[in-house]
C-alpha cells in the first residue's frame, strides 16, 4: 500500500513540473504546429487563414495573431496563410512524431501603387519564405542597434533559475543577431546572475543534477528565496556576493513546491505545496529563516481539490489559486493570523497571479479557460474576464500599476490595467515562464523555458527590444530583477 501511494505521489509530482513548465509533448503521438502571424512591427494580425494543405485543416488567427494545430500525423506538410491586403505566405514543415513545432510568420502588405524604382531587398531577413522557429525574433524598425539596448539604462542584475531538463520541441538557434547578454555555464540546474551592462554571468550557483531550482522571491531587494524541486528553499544574501545564509529543508512526502512569495511586510515567506488530497500553505519567518505555521487550503466549491499554483501577497492577505481542468478558486488569507478569510471563483486552472501596487485588484491568468479573471479585492468579486489567448500562465504588474504583462503560449500580451483592455500582443520565445521587470519600471525580462533564452522588452514603447543567446543546458524559469 505504502509503495502505491509513493507511485501516485511521484506521478503528482511529475505531473505539476510539467504544467509549472508548461506542456510538454515528448510522449504524445500527434503532433502540433503552433505560432503567431505578425506584421512588420511585430504585432499580431487576427483572421488570417491559416491552411495546412496536406492535412486539409483550416483556422483562423486570434485577436493576437495565434494560430494552432494539434492531432497531426508525422509527415512534410505546406502551410498556407493568406489574407486580404496582404502578401500571401508558405511554409513548409516538417514534423515528426509527437513532435511540437512553433512558428513565426511575417505577413506584407500588398502595395497598392507600385513604385517607380526597385524595392531594395527587406531588411527584415524574415520576409523571405523561409520557416524562422524560435528562438529567433528580430525586432527590425523597434531598435536599429542591437549591439547593446540597455547602454543608457541602469545596470540590471537579473537572477534566473535555470532547470536543465528536456524538451519535446524541437530549436533552432541564429547566429545573426547580436545578444545583450552571453552567459556561459555547462551546468543544467544552476541559478545564474547576469549583469546586464556587462552583458555576462557574474555568478553561477550549481545544483544537484537531480536537483532543479525553479520558483524564486526577493524580500527587500535584498534576499533571494530559491524554491526547488528536491523541496529545499535556499536562502541567498545578494548583498553580499551572493553567499549563502542557510538551506530550509521542508521535505513533505508526497508534496511537492507550487509556488513562493514574500508577505505581510516582509516579515514571511508563503509556500504552496500542491497535493492529491491536502494541499497546503506554509508560513516561515523571514527573520529566523524557521517555520511559522502550516495553513490547510480548503477544497473547491464542488468538493474537488485544487492545486496551488499561483501565490501573491498585499498587506495582510495573501492569494492562493486552486485549479483542477474544469474549476479555479482564489483563496484569502489573513496574515495577522494566518486564517483563511473567503475565496472566489475564477476561470479553469488558475496559474498566475498578481495585484496592483494598491492593492485593489487582482488578476488571475486561467490557463485552461484562456482568460484572465479581475478581482475587486475589496468586493471580493470577479467584476471583468479579459480573453488572453491561448494557455495564459504567469501574469506581472508594473511598479505604478498601470500594464499587466501576461505570458501566454508564444507571445506576451500588454493590459492597460486602468480599461483592462488589450494593448500590445509581442512575440516571445518558446513557452514563456515568467516576466521580472525592472524597479524603475522600464524593461520587462521574459524567460523562456522552450527556447533557453530571455526576450526583453521596452516597457514605455510595448516592444521588444531584444532576446538573449539560448543558455546552455538549463531551462530558465523563475526570474526576479534587482
Amino acid at each position: 500500500m505504502l509503495k502505491k501511494a509513493v507511485r501516485i505521489f511521484t506521478l503528482i509530482f511529475c505531473l505539476n513540473l510539467c504544467m509549472k513548465f508548461l506542456v510538454l509533448s515528448q510522449e504524445s503521438v500527434s503532433g502540433v504546429i503552433h505560432g503567431i502571424v505578425q506584421d512588420k512591427m511585430m504585432k499580431g494580425i487576427k483572421d488570417v487563414e491559416v491552411e495546412i494543405v496536406e492535412a486539409d485543416k483550416i483556422c483562423h488567427t486570434d485577436e493576437t495573431g495565434c494560430f494552432y494545430f494539434d492531432d497531426l500525423e508525422s509527415g512534410y506538410y505546406t502551410m498556407c496563410f493568406s489574407m486580404d491586403d496582404y502578401q500571401t505566405q508558405r511554409k513548409s514543415i516538417t514534423l515528426q512524431k509527437g513532435q511540437t513545432r512553433y512558428l513565426i510568420v511575417d505577413m506584407y502588405p500588398i502595395e497598392k501603387v507600385p513604385p517607380v524604382a526597385v524595392s531594395p531587398e527587406p531588411l527584415n531577413h524574415m520576409a523571405n519564405n523561409t520557416s524562422i522557429m524560435y528562438p529567433v525574433c528580430i525586432p527590425v524598425g523597434l531598435n536599429p542597434d542591437l549591439s547593446n539596448p540597455m547602454e543608457s539604462a541602469s545596470v540590471y542584475l537579473l537572477y534566473v533559475a535555470c532547470a536543465g531538463w528536456s524538451f519535446g520541441e524541437e530549436i533552432y538557434n541564429s547566429n545573426d543577431i547580436t545578444h545583450p547578454f552571453l552567459a556561459v555555464s555547462k551546468k543544467k540546474n544552476v541559478l545564474m546572475i547576469i549583469n546586464s551592462l556587462s552583458r555576462s554571468a557574474v555568478n553561477i550557483i550549481e545544483w544537484k543534477d537531480t536537483v532543479m531550482p525553479g520558483w524564486l522571491a526577493m524580500k527587500d531587494g535584498k534576499i533571494l528565496y530559491i524554491a526547488d524541486t528536491a523541496n529545499n528553499i535556499t536562502v541567498l544574501d545578494t548583498e553580499k556576493n551572493n553567499s549563502v545564509v542557510t538551506v530550509i529543508p521542508m521535505e513533505e512526502h508526497g508534496y511537492s513546491i507550487g509556488d513562493i512569495t514574500t508577505g505581510n511586510g516582509g516579515k514571511n515567506l508563503y509556500c504552496t505545496w500542491a497535493h492529491l488530497e491536502t494541499p497546503l500553505l506554509k508560513v516561515l519567518d523571514t527573520t529566523t529563516n524557521t517555520y511559522v505555521k502550516t495553513i490547510p487550503l480548503p477544497a473547491l466549491k464542488d468538493n474537488s481539490i485544487g492545486q496551488p499554483w499561483a501565490i501573491a501577497a498585499h498587506g495582510q492577505t495573501v492569494y492562493v489559486s486552486l485549479g483542477t481542468a474544469k474549476n479555479g478558486e482564489v483563496v484569502f488569507i489573513n496574515t495577522v493570523d494566518n486564517t483563511v478569510e473567503d475565496t472566489v471563483t475564477v476561470g479553469e486552472n488558475p496559474y498566475g497571479l498578481a495585484i496592483t501596487p494598491d492593492g485593489k485588484k487582482l488578476y488571475v491568468a486561467n490557463r485552461n479557460s484562456n482568460s484572465i479573471s479581475v478581482i475587486d479585492v475589496l468586493k471580493k468579486e470577479v467584476t471583468n474576464t479579459i480573453k488572453a489567448g491561448l494557455n495564459p500562465t504567469k501574469v506581472t504588474i508594473t511598479p505604478d500599476g498601470k500594464k499587466l504583462f501576461v505570458a501566454r503560449m508564444g507571445c506576451v500580451s500588454i493590459i492597460d490595467t486602468a480599461t483592462d483592455a488589450l494593448m500590445n500582443t509581442l512575440a516571445s520565445g518558446s513557452y514563456p515562464a515568467c516576466i521580472a521587470i525592472s524597479g524603475d519600471g522600464k524593461f520587462a525580462f521574459v524567460t523562456n523555458s522552450g527556447s533557453n533564452d530571455i526576450t526583453i522588452i521596452d516597457v514605455a514603447k510595448n516592444t521588444v527590444v531584444s532576446r538573449t543567446i539560448a543558455f546552455y543546458g538549463g531551462r530558465p524559469f523563475g526570474i526576479v530583477v534587482k
